[in-house]
């Protein structure tokens, strides 16, 4: 087999990268148990996500009677059969697991068909997809700990609502367009039709906190994990104030605040 033809393939949506590990690693760190099943559960979503780019790829050409390339086979092959083996260690670690994984095939299965039939292009696929990353939160759990409880279901909700209130602000400014942002800071009439937007953006953001609020008292959760929403909040009233040069500044913005948010929620979870 050629050099060539075994080229790696890589999923082209890095901005998702985030949103697929963030509520796993969240709700797995915040449950108790060992941590191993974790770390297996986080390679086999790895690879699992790895997978997806080929193996749509492969449907798509299988539909329409098309050859496809040898290294889309060897990888989408490749990455299913490391996803699969990881997958089965975490049901041996944990053998309640394996009612899980039908459900995370299924979900892989309905996103190559959602994307060869144009569904990713409808905003109902974006949120639909967030809430169902989301659940990653409660699959990381029950990874750990072998089963789920009260609390479990709040920091699922609170992530939730984390992941939709930051997708929802991103979406708004998106549409604005990379070429509105660039020059917001030299036309003063472009920046002021900017305003009205990140003016929404605000009033979500507060709504946000007492949302999370809301949570917490509603699960039993300690009402400091309130603060992890607070530099989101922050940061779009910066926007406000200075809208972002160009999206790409605003995408590392938000890969910035997933962190901050992951790392200072568990944090506080475990410490405070």
């Amino acid at each position: 087999m050629e050099k060539e033809s075994i080229r790696p393939i890589f999923p082209k949506e890095h901005g998702l990268w985030v949103w697929i590990f963030l509520p796993v690693i969240v709700g797995g760190l915040c449950a108790g148990g060992g941590r191993g099943a974790l770390y297996l559960l986080i390679w086999t979503i790895f690879f699992g996500f790895l997978a997806l780019t080929p193996a749509r790829i492969f449907y798509k050409n299988a539909k329409r009677n098309l050859n496809t390339p040898k290294n889309i086979k060897f990888w989408c092959a490749a990455y299913l059969i490391l996803a699969s083996a990881f997958g089965l260690v975490l049901c041996l670690m944990t053998p309640r697991f394996v009612w899980v994984l039908p459900f995370m095939a299924a979900g892989f299965l309905a996103g190559v068909r959602a994307f060869h039939g144009g569904y990713h292009q409808d905003v109902r696929f974006e949120y639909g997809g967030v809430a169902l990353f989301s659940l990653g939160s409660l699959i990381g759990a029950f990874a750990v700990a072998g089963g789920l409880v009260l609390q479990n279901y709040g920091i699922w909700l609170l992530t939730l609502l984390f992941v939709l209130d930051r997708t929802t602000e991103s979406r708004r400014v998106v549409r604005l367009g990379e070429f509105r942002l660039a020059l917001a800071g030299q036309q003063p009439e472009i920046a002021e039709r900017l305003r009205p937007v990140f003016l929404k953006n605000i009033f979500g953001s507060f709504m946000t906190l007492l949302f999370a609020l809301a949570i917490e008292e509603k699960f039993r959760l300690k009402y400091s994990l309130f603060w992890p929403f607070f530099p989101g909040f922050v940061a779009t009233i910066l926007f406000y104030l200075r809208p972002p040069q160009t999206l790409r500044a605003l995408g590392y913005s938000e890969l910035a605040l997933a962190i901050l948010f992951g790392a200072s929620f568990v944090l506080i979870f475990h410490f405070y």
